[in-house]
């Protein structure tokens, strides 16, 4: 009996000799835990890995401390480019899957593989960023899949124009011209995007489905003529730069529930543009709006100021909300072939030419305060820009504030102390004038 039972003692002290540490040894050797070097197809990959010495201690695998080594690709590692990114690629170059099996490879160095014209897909799970113009006139990329991304350097990805879709869950900031000209570019995906920097997305043909719905600042330039794009929904958006939207020709329906500040002609030549609301806006700027041919209403209850050709050309505009503005500021409503209202309640000052060139129905300027007009304020053009239609003050219904009757604060030079008949204020005989309070009630 103590004979069997030392024979196993023995039996197991053995067994624990030999085979722990065969299974260490094959536990480190585990399929996908290694890169063997002959599995590396790609010829300029191999050069690469040979030459930073991937497999430092020559056993023909790259694995454990090797593999963590191993975390971004650098500068100019594949092309070599001059200061206006035209770039020439290794010609050896064809695929950088083999990429997608290093575990802490980070960082894509700026115009690592720029103008390599055979890569057909990016697929890169653990990198977090990517340098200015990496992948710049990688004309036949296709695909791209880069989830842990966050940062993405300016012109990384321009000009490439075979791209049709971009999603990219982690990505916070990116920098200028990322996706210009990616003129197969149909949808793109970014949840936790809050700043976009300039022309982001410039001269995308086909672009037509953005989700954006963290994005705060929209650069310059932004969707710049991109053609195909009818509708966009930025709820948290606050501030857009100068022509983000410009000649976006079928763009027809924007939501801006928060946007505050518009600089020049954010939507200038969005011909399709039908109606917007902008409930929170405060401050515009030249020729937001300008040439918006199909443009019917805008609402901006906020507003404090209409600005300089906000509104210039919009032939179709019919009624403008704006009853916070305090000015309206030089040809702000020039060429407004179709206007039925525009209630501009506490408007106190009134620039040249605000309303020249087309029929106004209605205008508010039911203001408490006094209202200061320039001399040509409601004059028409008499120079070379003479209207084909005019604006008629005579052919207007215009609204003023109780205390602007005979005998109140700033009352009117009248024809006639008959309220109902008084039809002259402004050195401009008017069709109508009514009198209301600043909140539109009738005068007690």
């Amino acid at each position: 009996m103590h004979k069997s039972i030392r024979l196993c003692t023995l039996i197991t002290i053995l067994f624990a000799c030999f085979a722990l540490p065969w299974a260490t040894a094959n536990a480190q050797e585990k399929p996908g835990e290694c890169i063997k070097i002959k599995d590396i197809k790609d010829t300029a990959i191999l050069n690469y890995a040979k030459q930073h010495q991937w497999d430092a201690d020559g056993d023909g695998k790259i694995c454990d401390k090797e593999l963590t080594q191993i975390t971004e690709i650098e500068k100019y590692a594949f092309s070599q480019c001059d200061v206006f990114f035209n770039c020439e690629c290794n010609s050896k170059l064809k695929s950088i899957d083999i990429l997608a099996k290093l575990p802490n490879l980070n960082k894509i160095g700026e115009g690592a593989f720029a103008g390599c014209k055979k890569l057909k897909n990016v697929d890169l799970p653990h990198v977090t960023q990517i340098d200015k113009g990496a992948f710049i006139h990688d004309a036949a990329i296709k695909t791209i899949s880069l989830p842990k991304v966050k940062q993405i350097g300016e012109r990384a990805f321009e000009k490439n124009e075979a791209l049709k879709e971009i999603v990219l869950p982690e990505v916070e900031t990116l920098g200028q011209s990322a996706f210009s000209h990616c003129y197969s570019l149909k949808k793109a995906s970014m949840p936790k995007a809050k700043r976009l920097d300039n022309a982001i997305f410039y001269f995308n043909y086909d672009l037509t489905d953005v989700e954006l719905p963290n994005a705060e600042y929209l650069g310059p330039n932004m969707f710049f003529r991109d053609g195909s794009l009818k509708k966009i929904s930025l709820p948290k958006v606050k501030e857009i730069k100068a022509e983000a939207f410009k000649m976006c020709s079928r763009l027809e329906h924007v939501e801006l529930p928060n946007v505050e500040k518009l600089h020049e002609r954010v939507f200038a030549e969005c011909t399709s543009l039908k109606e917007i609301n902008l409930p929170k806006l405060k401050s515009g700027a030249m020729g937001d709006f300008e040439r918006c041919e199909s443009l019917t209403k805008v609402s901006m209850p906020m507003a404090e100021d209409v600005a300089y050709r906000m509104f210039y050309n919009c032939q179709k505009l019919s009624e403008v909300n704006a009853p916070n503005a305090r000015n309206i500021y030089t040809e702000a409503f020039v060429y407004n072939h179709s206007t039925k209202k525009l209630s501009l309640s506490q408007m106190q000052n009134i620039e040249d030419y605000a309303f020249a060139c087309g029929p106004k129905d209605r205008i508010e300027l039911n203001t408490e305060a006094d209202i200061t007009l320039s001399k040509k304020a409601f004059s028409n053009y008499s120079d070379i820009r003479a209207c084909n239609k005019k604006f008629d003050p005579a052919q207007t219904t215009l609204i003023l504030n109780c205390n602007k009757r005979p005998g109140g604060k700033g009352s009117p030079q009248a024809k006639s102390n008959v309220y109902e008949k008084i039809v002259q204020w402004g050195d401009m005989t008017w069709k109508e004038i009514i009198f209301r309070n600043a909140d539109g009630s009738d005068c007690k």
